[in-house]
C-alpha cells in the first residue's frame, strides 16, 4: 500500500507542476485517503497542503483554508515543524489575499517560529519578506 500511496502522490505532484489541477486533485485526494487508512500522517498533511494550493490557485479560498487547517492540525499532532511552518504560511497567505493583514501577520509569525525550529533558512527568508510586505501595507497592524 505504501508504494501505491507514494505513486499517487508523485502523480499528483507532477500533475500539479504541469498545471493539470483536476488530475492533481484526484491523485492527492486518493493518496490522502489511502495514507489516512495506513496512518501515514505526514503524507496526509502534504496531500492536504497541495489540495489547498489547488483550491487557492483556482480562487476557492474557503476550501483552501479548510485543507490548510487540516494539514496544520496533523502537523501539530506529529510535531512536524517544517510542514507545520508550511501550513501556517499557507493559512497566512489566505488571510493576506483576503486583506486581513493582522490575521496574516499572526500566521506568518507562527510560521517563522516553526521554520526557525526546523532550521529552514530559505523558508525563514521567504517568510521575513511576507512579514515586511504586511508591515509596508498596513504599518504595525
Amino acid at each position: 500500500m505504501e508504494t501505491e500511496i507514494q505513486e499517487l502522490f508523485k502523480k499528483g505532484k507532477k500533475a500539479f507542476e504541469e498545471g493539470n489541477d483536476d488530475h492533481a486533485l484526484n491523485s492527492f485526494i486518493e493518496a490522502s485517503e489511502l495514507a489516512k487508512e495506513a496512518e501515514f500522517h505526514k503524507i496526509v498533511s502534504e496531500c492536504y497542503n497541495y489540495i489547498g494550493d489547488i483550491y487557492r490557485n483556482n480562487g476557492r479560498m474557503d476550501e483552501a483554508l479548510k485543507f490548510y487547517e487540516r494539514a496544520l492540525k496533523i502537523n501539530q499532532e506529529i510535531s512536524e515543524e517544517l510542514s507545520m511552518g508550511i501550513s501556517l504560511y499557507n493559512i497566512g497567505q489566505i488571510y493576506h489575499i483576503w486583506g486581513k493583514y493582522s490575521e496574516a501577520l499572526e500566521y506568518y509569525k507562527k510560521a517563522r517560529e516553526a521554520f526557525e525550529d526546523a532550521n529552514a533558512q530559505q523558508e525563514i527568508s521567504n517568510i521575513e519578506d511576507k512579514i515586511k510586505e504586511i508591515y509596508f501595507k498596513c504599518g504595525k497592524c
